[in-house]
């Protein structure tokens, strides 16, 4: 009845004076004799919060109580995908627009439709926050999702309002395409790390609904970033 999240190497930075709210999500398996019942998540005392800062506040700490439903002949499923590319591997200062990574998502149930509303991309390489800016979103025929935004604490967050739209046993493709800022000598690959990156939901229900992430992040491009090459003619 108990787990714990090891953030290992990304820990939460807390700057003083600042407040972050953290969100707790688990995927519910489709197993029998759970209908009906009930399941409720707490922080039980101080000592269930690792932290090098003084601990204050009021225990338990408690959130909703929910009860099990069997949404499994109905709600939809999300599958992800990388997709194979023949992107160079070597990216050169100051390219404007730069393919980066792509991946395809798919409606895989054949119950519903769904909206994706949140993609998020994490860098696995050397490169720094400021060596790459204006991630672009763009979908299969070319529409461009959502552009500018910068990558920060090593992440791309593609927040989409209203929502990119899947229709049932359908798919999109995405590519997401970026400015090469700085960063010689520095590496890069953009990866979707885990289900949670994406966040979709049900059209008919509003619920979020369950995600297979079956991207390949060994497979996914790595890119140096090199200075462009000056040819001198005479």
């Amino acid at each position: 009845r108990r787990f714990q999240v090891n953030l290992g190497n990304q820990p939460i930075i807390m700057p003083a004076g600042t407040v972050k709210i953290l969100s707790l999500k688990v995927d519910l398996r489709a197993v029998s004799g759970v209908n009906g019942q009930t399941i409720k998540f707490a922080i039980v005392n101080p000592l269930d919060i690792t932290s090098g800062g003084q601990i204050s506040a009021i225990f338990p700490i408690t959130g909703r109580e929910f009860r099990l439903l069997d949404g499994a002949g109905s709600l939809g499923q999300l599958k992800i995908e990388t997709l194979a590319q023949n992107f160079a591997d070597k990216v050169y200062l100051g390219a404007d627009s730069q393919a980066l990574a792509a991946f395809r998502l798919t409606e895989s149930s054949g119950h519903e439709e769904v909206t994706i509303k949140k993609i998020v991309l994490t860098n696995v390489g050397s490169a720094l926050d400021n060596n790459l800016g204006d991630f672009t979103l763009i979908d299969h025929n070319g529409l461009i999702i959502k552009k500018g935004v910068a990558l920060a604490d090593r992440k791309v967050v593609f927040n989409l309002s209203p929502g990119y739209l899947i229709k049932p046993s359908h798919y999109a493709d995405f590519t997401v395409k970026a400015d090469i800022l700085g960063g010689d000598g520095r590496d890069f690959k953009l990866i979707i790390n885990n289900d949670n990156d994406i966040t979709a939901l049900s059209v008919n229900t509003g619920y979020s609904i369950g995600v297979l992430n079956q991207t390949n992040a060994a497979g996914a491009n790595r890119f140096l970033i090199a200075l462009a090459p000056i040819f001198l003619t005479t």
